[in-house]
């Protein structure tokens, strides 16, 4: 490995260091989200991602009526 591949990785490694504490704490939230899902049947995860799809649909076709100046 040369030596700018290094100096590229540790940099890499600082940057990764300086998260902000909203990022650490959207993490922290997205873990207990995802540890609660783990444990729900298959119905109920078809049926979250059912829901999911739908309001993406919505979404999708909703037209903004008016602007905020």
């Amino acid at each position: 490995m040369h030596l700018s591949n290094r100096m590229n990785m540790s940099e890499n490694n600082k940057s990764d260091q300086k998260k902000t504490k909203e990022e650490i704490d959207i993490s922290a939230n997205e873990m207990e989200r995802l540890r609660r899902n783990i444990y729900r049947s298959d119905k109920e995860k078809v049926l979250l991602f059912s829901q999911m799809i739908r309001t993406y649909n919505v979404l999708k076709k909703a037209k903004v009526t008016h602007k905020k100046a």
